[in-house]
């Protein structure tokens, strides 16, 4: 099982911006992706999961703010899987996300699994 708090990511609406005609990662993303990445691979201390696995995600409440709660899942898993915690991303089966009040920024436990077997 992995374990860890991390800032709340940009949104899946703010992940990529068009330059000069090409898509490129955007500057809040790339910010976000490396910060995260420090404090995921910390609480993660080498552990990784190479198969199957079930995400349970808890974003902290964002007052003032109308923000659609399934757009915090891409980066999330994405960092998993840059990150070496996941072998990839396409490995999850299961994934439960919530607003949760009394959470700075967003909580995640991965926990291998095999709910439904791969062939």
């Amino acid at each position: 099982m992995i374990c860890a708090t991390l800032p709340v990511p940009p949104s899946a609406n703010r992940l990529w911006r068009v330059f000069r005609g090409r898509m490129v990662t955007s500057a809040d993303y790339a910010a976000w992706k490396a910060t995260a990445g420090l404090i995921l691979n910390v609480a993660a201390a080498g552990k990784s999961i190479q198969g199957p696995y079930a995400l349970t995600i808890r974003v902290g409440v964002l007052k003032g703010r109308r923000l659609d709660l399934d757009n915090y899942l891409k980066p999330l898993n994405d960092l998993l899987q840059s990150c070496g915690a996941v072998r990839n991303d396409s490995d999850c089966q299961c994934v439960d996300i919530a607003w949760a009040t009394g959470v700075q920024g967003a909580t995640i436990t991965v926990t291998a699994t095999n709910l439904i077997p791969r062939k």
